[in-house]
């Protein structure tokens, strides 16, 4: 009974992808995750008099669809190794500083922590976003670098 029940609500899962399609993850993946929640419902499912299949595995296949894409696409959110990396990078910067008698590059940041240099950089530029600066002192770093405005503008 459950092998016909899946094979039936097979459409439903489908359609569920299909409305969670084009949000940074391919259709196949949500296809996938869609039936592997439908499979699950199907073995959780109480067939108790009056109670409804599809009103049980609807919210379920959404719900799990739903967390797939938040935990695998960037919506904002620190992704926990970054965030980890990122409570660490304020002290090696410390420790380099003083070793080294200036700022340190990302590459020796990523050897002292021993990272990926592009995970540094990301965590780096991921940290500098949550940063507000103010006009003036955006400006003053123009100045600074020499940046002038071209001419007829």
């Amino acid at each position: 009974m459950r092998e016909q029940l899946i094979r039936r609500c097979r459409p439903l899962a489908e359609h569920i992808a299909g409305k969670f399609a084009g949000r940074g993850e391919s259709f196949d993946n949500l296809l996938h995750v869609a039936r592997v929640a439908m499979v699950s419902a199907v073995h959780h499912f109480d067939p108790a008099p009056g109670s409804s299949f599809l009103a049980f595995a609807t919210p379920t296949i959404i719900g799990e669809v739903r967390h797939h894409l938040r935990d695998s696409t960037c919506t904002g959110r620190v992704q926990r190794q970054r965030e980890e990396i990122q409570q660490t990078i304020a002290p090696a910067i410390d420790t380099l500083s003083q070793r080294l008698g200036r700022i340190p590059t990302a590459a020796e940041l990523a050897e002292e922590l021993a990272v990926d240099l592009v995970e540094v950089t990301q965590a780096i530029i991921t940290r500098d976003s949550y940063r507000t600066s103010s006009i003036d002192h955006h400006t003053e770093l123009v100045v600074r670098a020499g940046i002038t405005r071209p001419t007829g503008t």
